[in-house]
């Protein structure tokens, strides 16, 4: 009985160890570089879909217990670009490493794509085993409603809402 429970326990702890890890570089910015061929998507986007998230505007994490004006608020910021990018800011630090930060660092955002207004995002984040230069890659799945994306990130639940740059109070230096 014990002796099932240990393989059991084991077999439990490689399954969880065999999600996929990707070893990215740092460039000669420090930034995180990775291969194109690490996404999954490579689709670029059609004009219909510049219909659907609107690559002209700036989509703001949607926080019902702060404004978008506080102080003290962070919020992300998603910004959807044609060729099937998307860059990942704060409002704070709204583009402040756009000079380092091409779009193929990890730290950059990542790529999406859209079938009808269901968008996927896929983006890579640092591994949690404290292995410097490890990276893994999750596809996250959401909706577009209107101005609104809803989407789920490692099980929490998201919602950006489409504004424009003037909205946020963290204007940037350029």
């Amino acid at each position: 009985m014990v002796v099932k429970k240990i393989i059991s326990l084991c077999g439990f702890l490689l399954m969880v160890s065999c999600v996929a890890t990707y070893h990215i570089k740092d460039d000669q910015n420090g930034e995180p570089t990775m291969n194109k061929n690490l996404y999954s998507f490579n689709k670029l986007m059609f004009v219909e879909d510049s219909e659907i998230v609107d690559t002209t505007a700036i989509y703001v994490e949607y926080n019902p217990n702060e404004s978008l004006n506080s102080e003290k608020t962070n919020l992300e910021v998603l910004i959807f670009h044609n060729n099937g990018f998307f860059e990942s800011t704060s409002n704070k630090y709204f583009r402040k490493f756009k000079e380092v930060r091409g779009k193929h660092s990890a730290y950059y955002g990542g790529k999406f794509t859209l079938s009808g207004k269901t968008i996927s995002i896929e983006k890579f984040y640092p591994a949690k085993e404290g292995k410097a230069g490890y990276y893994i890659k999750e596809i996250s799945v959401g909706k577009v409603n209107e101005d609104t994306i809803s989407i789920k990130i490692f099980n929490n639940n998201y919602k950006y809402v489409k504004k424009k740059l003037e909205s946020l109070k963290y204007k940037p230096d350029w």
